[in-house]
C-alpha cells in the first residue's frame, strides 16, 4: 500500500497544481472519483493492462467513459496514467488529491482507529485538540479493531501514533528479544 501511495504522489500533486490555481479542483475531484468507479467495472477493468489494447484506444474509451466535458489538461493527465500503465493507483492518486485539496482549505484530517466506539463527546475532544494542535478544522475519521485490545491508532496524513495496548504490547516484546 505504501508503495502505490509513492507512486501515486507526485501524479496527486500535479492534479492538484492544475486544478488549483483555476479553482477546478471540483471537477478534477469528480473526473478521478468518476475514474475511479470506472476502473471497478469488470469490462473496463479487463482492457486495462491488456496487451491487445493500444493505448490511444484505451484512452479514447475512458475519455467517452467519463464524458465529453473533460479540460484539455485533464485528456492530457488521463493520457499519461495510460502511458506510464498507472491506472491501477487511480484510488490512491484520489487519495492523495482529496489531501492536498482539504489541506489547502485549511482542513486536516485524522482516521482514529480504537478498540471500542468512540462517544460523541470524545470525538469531540479529539478534533478540538487535533485542529487545535495543527491549527486547522479537523474531520475525524473513526474505526473500531477489537485487535487493538485497548487505546487507539491515530493516522494524520502520514503520521501514525500508535497508543493502542497491541502496539505497547509488540514494543515491550522487542525490547525484551
Amino acid at each position: 500500500m505504501q508503495e502505490s501511495l509513492t507512486v501515486a504522489r507526485p501524479y496527486a500533486e500535479a492534479a492538484f497544481n492544475y486544478s488549483h490555481p483555476e479553482k477546478h479542483s471540483g471537477d478534477w475531484m469528480h473526473m478521478l472519483s468518476c475514474l475511479c468507479d470506472a476502473l471497478k467495472e469488470p469490462s473496463l477493468s479487463n482492457l486495462v493492462g491488456n496487451p491487445k489494447v493500444a493505448d490511444d484506444t484505451l484512452l479514447s474509451i475512458l475519455v467517452e467513459v467519463l464524458g465529453k466535458d473533460l479540460s484539455k489538461q485533464q485528456i492530457n493527465f488521463l493520457s499519461l496514467l495510460v502511458e506510464a500503465k498507472r491506472l491501477g493507483v487511480v484510488p490512491q492518486i484520489l487519495q492523495l488529491f482529496s489531501a492536498l485539496n482539504a489541506e489547502s482549505e485549511g482542513v486536516v484530517t485524522a482516521t482514529i482507529t480504537s478498540a471500542y466506539e468512540l462517544s460523541v463527546s470524545e470525538r469531540e475532544k479529539l478534533k478540538t485538540s487535533i485542529g487545535a494542535r495543527y491549527n486547522k478544522s479537523c474531520n475525524l475519521e473513526t474505526q473500531v479493531d477489537l485487535g487493538l485490545i485497548g487505546g487507539a491508532v491515530i493516522k494524520i496524513g502520514d503520521s501514525v501514533i500508535d497508543l493502542s495496548l497491541r502496539g505497547r504490547l509488540v514494543h515491550m516484546k522487542q525490547k525484551i528479544i
